[in-house]
């Protein structure tokens, strides 16, 4: 799809366009057949997307995509959390032994 076509036809669509702009797009619609076909081509597009069997697959697709993501964020969670967790509980062990473990120097 030619870029400036999608753009006038996008803009057409939105209502982004004067009222006289949307005249001439409408004449050059009868007049030229390639911006014409672009259009069809759009709406038809368009109108698909309201369908009830797009709808439904892009439900199931939101789905999938929060469970994966919540795994996702899960997985990442246990492994490295609890190896900063470590770490730190290690640290403060480590220090206090080090401290109580050192004879008093008086």
């Amino acid at each position: 799809m030619n870029q400036k076509h999608f753009n006038q036809i996008d803009r057409f669509l939105s209502g982004e366009m004067p009222f006289d702009e949307q005249q001439a797009f409408r004449k050059k619609l009868l007049t030229n057949s390639a911006l014409r076909q672009e259009y069809n081509a759009l709406c038809d597009l368009i109108s698909g997307l309201d369908s009830p069997c797009y709808l439904i697959l892009r439900r199931q697709i939101e789905i999938i995509y929060a469970r994966e993501t919540a795994a996702k964020v899960k997985k990442q969670f246990s492994s490295f959390n609890w190896g900063k967790i470590a770490a730190v509980l290690l640290l403060i062990i480590s220090v206090f032994y080090y401290g109580y473990s050192r004879p008093l120097i008086k």
